[in-house]
């Protein structure tokens, strides 16, 4: 807050001054008056000396017959931000002002002002330290009738709304509101050509954007005005923004108007953030529970879903979206944190993109995991399996495009009438997943009686004998490829869940006839035939037993 070397010119003793140099500097800013009579070499550190925004009055007694040292001077309070220096005494000390030092205000941009050796120092401080203080207490008056305002409404909780109405009154300009989102929270205007400039904004997409993305110092021109992008921050996080559409360029007071009205929004845009966190927060321990089994009372449940305004629907199943990058499906490594949420964010909208009209759903996630709670939208079970397996297996197709370098298992659990019930289907769906992988390698989205009586294959492995049994199943053909350096126990297992052999022919990229020698050379390894009832049965829940051992370990 301040006054401009420009508006200076006209105050006291200098309105009797000329200006000789550094024109392109009379609208530096002037907040205080400060004299300098001895050199910065005669100080240990000259920045001390010095605030910015100063307009600076000497004589140059101590350099005045040193024009380097006069030119050096001048550098540094430039340096410094220093507003302009006011030359006194002209002919007393200074006998005459060289044509380098005028030369070098100009290079700098800092005004250079003679004033009469009759105006005294007090001529030229009084006067200017009045004005620039009436200014501040001017806007300071100012700023805070705005904030009393801001705050009051604030504190009566009226929301964007009503603060809106008073933002149209102060500024009396139209304007819109948005979240870091880019989302449009409110609008205001004073008449109705700032409603129809409003309407053309916001139904042109395009136009948004790139106002959005313009900035306070470079505003965008829209029919006969200018928007001034004004970011709603506290510190480096960004809540928002202020668009701002005006004819003419905002004044002083109005800046000063538009600094706490920002403030003011980024307070209610945190207060909505915080209660939005804090009840999706609480949102989440509900389904946490839920998922879990603990809630084990049905009103209680519906009680507490109705408080969180969730549409229980008449039946409900559960959905288990598992994604992996192919580098990944084999190893233990793990991205960050922050990685994983920001794809798990993605196919939650792609999610929301599939499923919002067609039918009522809840998505949270766990680990690696985003969690479905759908509604079973058929009255019939085999209906609404259908339409599960048919959204599922659209849901995967979606996912894999849209992000790249991506896998994506589907798996869904039963469907049941209670909310109390929902963790018996998520269980489901988990062990699906797990089977699913194994049984269903071309697949994308099973449900669960897709699995058939090899659901119940998990409870094999409790039994302390089977490791073994998987053990010495396999072990002779383990041993031939350790010893051979073959890779016959793949082969084999393709073999075992693939009935075409030009299938299996392609995916190891071998010839056909190739396949079949080792075929017939695995046959021979194990000592019978394991491709024909009842041994192939005996080698596939073994190679599963086996395979979910292994996934049980890691």
């Amino acid at each position: 807050m301040g006054i401009t070397v420009r508006d200076a010119l006209k105050l006291g003793g200098l309105k009797k001054g000329r200006v000789i140099g550094g024109f392109e500097g009379l609208d530096n800013t002037v907040r205080y008056v400060s004299v300098l009579e001895i050199t910065d070499d005669q100080v240990a550190d000259p920045a001390l000396w010095y605030r910015g925004d100063e307009l600076m009055i000497s004589a140059l007694y101590s350099v005045r017959d040193d024009v380097s040292a006069q030119v050096k001077q001048l550098e540094r309070i430039a340096a410094c931000g220093c507003a302009g220096l006011v030359l006194c005494h002209e002919g007393i000390y200074l006998k005459e002002i060289s044509p380098e030092l005028i030369n070098a205000a100009d290079r700098l941009k800092i005004p250079l002002i003679v004033v009469p050796k009759e105006i005294g120092y007090i001529d030229i401080i009084n006067p200017v330290l009045e004005e620039v203080i009436s200014i501040q207490k001017e806007e300071l008056e100012y700023a805070l009738n705005v904030q009393n305002k801001m705050t009051d409404l604030i504190l009566e909780g009226t929301g964007l709304k009503k603060v809106a109405s008073e933002i149209s009154k102060i500024l009396q300009c139209p304007f819109l509101i948005v979240d870091s989102e880019h989302r449009i929270l409110t609008k205001g205007y004073h008449n109705q050509k700032g409603s129809s400039l409003l309407s053309e904004v916001i139904n042109n997409k395009q136009l948004c954007e790139e106002l959005l993305e313009s900035d306070q110092e470079n505003p965008v021109q829209i029919n006969n005005c200018q928007c001034f992008n004004i970011p709603v921050r506290s510190g480096k996080n960004v809540f928002g923004k202020l668009l701002l559409f005006r004819s003419r360029p905002f004044e002083k007071l109005e800046f000063v108007a538009i600094d706490e009205i920002s403030k003011a929004v980024m307070l209610i845009l945190t207060q909505k953030i915080a209660k939005k966190e804090e009840m999706l927060r609480a949102q989440r321990e509900f389904l946490d529970e839920l998922l879990s089994g603990s809630i084990q009372d049905e009103e209680m449940a519906l009680s507490r879903a109705e408080y969180f305004k969730i549409k229980v629907p008449r039946k409900i199943m559960a959905m288990v979206i598992e994604t992996t990058e192919p580098h990944q499906q084999n190893t233990k490594s793990k991205r960050s944190e922050g990685y994983l949420k920001s794809k798990q964010n993605e196919i939650i909208k792609t999610i929301d993109s599939i499923m919002k009209y067609k039918i009522n759903y809840l998505a949270t996630t766990r680990g690696n995991l985003v969690i479905v709670l759908m509604e079973a939208g058929e009255d019939t079970e085999s209906l609404a399996v259908h339409q599960a397996k048919e959204s599922g297996e659209k849901l995967a197709k979606e996912i894999t495009a849209k992000i790249d370098n991506l896998d994506v298992f589907i798996a869904i659990g039963e469907q049941y009438d209670k909310l109390t019930k929902i963790h018996k289907s998520l269980d489901e769906a988990l062990k699906t997943i797990q089977l699913g992988k194994i049984l269903f390698n071309s697949v994308k989205c099973v449900h669960v009686t897709d699995l058939g009586v090899y659901y119940y294959l998990p409870e094999l492995l409790s039994n302390e004998n089977i490791s073994g049994y998987i053990t010495s199943t396999t072990s002779a053909l383990k041993e031939y490829d350790a010893v051979k350096n073959m890779n016959l126990m793949d082969t084999f297992k393709l073999l075992l869940f693939e009935e075409d052999v030009g299938k299996v022919a392609d995916s190891l990229f071998i010839h056909r006839n190739t396949l079949l020698y080792r075929k017939e050379k695995i046959k021979k390894i194990l000592g019978v035939d394991p491709f024909i009832q009842p041994n192939k049965l005996n080698y596939q829940l073994t190679i599963l037993l086996a395979q979910l051992k292994e996934a049980k370990d890691v």
